[in-house]
Formats: structure tokens, sequence, C-alpha cells
């Protein structure tokens, strides 16, 4: 809050003074006939308001400096200093400056092969990293910052150039992904960068933010941020080729084995399918026997002249067979035909009409 107040104490000065110029320059139009005196004033407040108008550009932070030290706003501790938005505002001529600097975003290809260069040249120029096969990869960085904290980024070594960037900024940032991809990379297996996903406390993140989450405290201390970082391209050693023609293989075989697997499955289902298809054709075969029989064992007790659900026995079995035979000699008579029904023929009516009766009562 003290700073606060400072700073307002020197705003509110630029105005006094101008005022002051301005009722001066009128005291004297009025007091004195002489006007060099009046213009003296005017021309002077004219001076001090142009002195002391300034232009933050668009996209600019302007970074204050005031006796050619950041103005500190909120304590040393959080490192907040005092900062002019874009658009037109006055400082104190001579006291104050203001450092613009850019805010836009900043586009970044780290360790990419540039266009027309040979692999060996690349290779010889690249960073590589060894990944937890042991084998060595060049991954291909893109990446997008920006300046989070003005007053940070200004101590840094060389300062701000004319175009409102740190050098040194752009540089640390680089150094900092390439630090990161390589402690990252040293602890994840050829399967996960060729996924470009890693896992982490069960959750599944990109190669780029788990990057971006190893070296954000230190872009903190810069004054920095990361809006994006990704890995777009890797280009593999000899000995990591070998290792993917490993996996490739072993790819492979799994496969087929997962496929011999699913045919193994297909045919036990098909299997099941038929052996079930036979339960149920034999299940409705023997449904149809004894219903059949149950109702042969319904019309034998009815016509013994007992109850239904009464128990028959093999003498009503023999009589309802006797009485069935008779009742085919009455037909064939009363139509005149003559039917002659031998005596095994008899017996053969007989003993089905017992073994009818006898399958009925087994179930």
């Amino acid at each position: 809050m003290a700073n606060e107040k400072k700073e307002d104490l020197f705003g509110l000065w630029v105005w006094l003074i101008f005022t002051m110029f301005m009722i001066t320059g009128i005291a004297t139009f009025f007091l004195v006939e002489d006007w060099l005196p009046t213009l003296i004033a005017l021309g002077g407040g004219l001076l001090w308001a142009i002195a002391s108008f300034r232009i933050v550009p668009p996209a600019f932070a302007g970074l204050m400096l005031r006796l050619g030290s950041r103005v500190s706003i909120g304590g040393e501790e959080k490192g907040e200093y005092l900062t002019k938005k874009e658009g037109w505002t006055f400082i104190f001529p001579i006291l104050e400056k203001i450092v613009p600097i850019s805010l836009q975003q900043h586009e970044e290809e780290i360790n990419k092969q540039k266009e027309g260069e040979s692999e060996e040249v690349y290779k010889n120029r690249a960073e590589s990293f060894t990944i937890a096969e042991g084998v060595n990869i060049f991954p291909a960085l893109f990446c997008i910052f920006r300046v989070k904290n003005p007053g940070r980024v200004f101590e840094l070594e060389g300062g701000i150039d004319e175009h409102g960037n740190s050098p040194a900024l752009i540089k640390m940032i680089h150094d900092l992904v390439i630090s990161g991809a390589r402690g990252v990379s040293a602890k994840m297996k050829l399967e996960n960068i060729l996924s470009r996903e890693v896992e982490e406390n069960g959750t599944i993140l990109p190669i780029g933010e788990k990057i971006k989450n190893e070296i954000i405290s230190s872009l903190d201390g810069l004054g920095a941020e990361i809006l994006i970082l990704r890995l777009i391209d890797i280009k593999f050693t000899e000995d990591a080729q070998d290792v993917l023609n490993a996996l490739e293989n072993i790819k492979k075989q799994r496969l087929g084995k997962e496929s011999e697997t699913i045919e193994a499955e297909k045919r036990l289902a098909i299997q099941k399918l038929d052996s079930q298809t036979l339960v149920n054709k034999a299940e409705a075969e023997l449904t149809r026997a004894r219903n059949e029989a149950l109702a042969k064992n319904a019309e034998i007790a009815a016509f013994v002249g007992k109850k239904m659900g009464e128990p028959t026995t093999a003498e009503d079995g023999e009589k309802y067979a006797k009485y069935q035979i008779g009742l085919r000699v009455a037909k064939s008579l009363e139509t005149g035909t003559k039917v002659i029904i031998p005596a095994g023929d008899v017996s053969k009516v007989m003993a089905g009409l017992i073994n009818v009766f006898d399958a009925s009562k087994s179930n």
C-alpha cells in the first residue's frame, strides 16, 4: 500500500506542476502588460506536458524506472514491480522512465531438423537424449511462451532489446526445455516416447506437459510462462532403430497369438452352439414322448373309470388294449369289410399299449 501511495504522489506532482505553469501564465496575462512572461509560462506548461506524456504500445507492458531502479509494489519478496498498461500515460520527466517490454507470445522450435539439412548433419548438431533402454533419440519440440512478470525479465543478463524482447530469456527457455526433456526421457521407455504419452500418478500426460511440469518452478523465477510445449518429431540413432525393430517383432508375435486365441474361442463357441442345439432337440423329443404317454395314460384311466391323476395298473392297460382291438373289429364289421387280425398282431398291440402305460407311469 505504501508503494502505491508513493506512485500516486509522483503522478500528482506531474499534474500540480502542469497546473502551476498554467496558473502562472494566466496570472501574468492579466497582471503584466508584457506578453513574454505569459508565453514563457504557457510554453513551459506545454513542454512539461509533452515531456511527461508517454504511449505504451499494444501487447507491451511499460516497466516503470524511478531514479534508475524498478518500483517495487507489494514488497520486494513478491518480486512484483510497477508497470503501465498499454495506452497513454504520464511520468515525471527526468526522475522516471518507461521501458516497453513485449508481452507477445514467442514461438520456438527446439532441436528440430532444419529445412535442407541432411540427416547426418542434423544428428551431429542436435541434442541427443538417452532413454530408459539406454538408446539415443533426437526429439524435436515446439514451444510457445510469453512474459508473465516484466520486472523479473528486466533483471536478466543483456536486458531488453529494441523490440522489447529479452534475448537472455529466449536462450534460457531453450536451455530449460532441453534439460527438462533430458530428465524426463531418461525415465521413459521407447514405447512411451512413440505414443507421446507418459503415466504419472495414474494420469496419462502428453510428454510436453510432463516436461513443462518439470521446469515450471524455474520459469516462475524468470518471469515467464510456457503456454504450449509438445513433442512434434523423433529421430532415431541406429541402436534405437534396432530396438524399434525388436519391438515391432514382439508386437507381431503378440498379435499372432491374439489371432489364434480368437480363432480358438470362435471354434469353441460354435461347438457349444451345436451341442446346445442337440440338447434342445433331445429335450423336445423327450417332452413330446412324455406328453404322448401322459395322454395315453389319461385315456386308460378314463376307460376304467378312474379319476384324473389317479394311478392306473397293468391290468387297466390290458383291459384298454382288448377294448381297442374289439373296437377295431366292430368297425370292420360295420363297414362290411372282413378284417382278420392274427393272434401275433393282437399280442403286439397289447404289448405296445402296456409299454406306453409303463412309460407314462415311470414319468
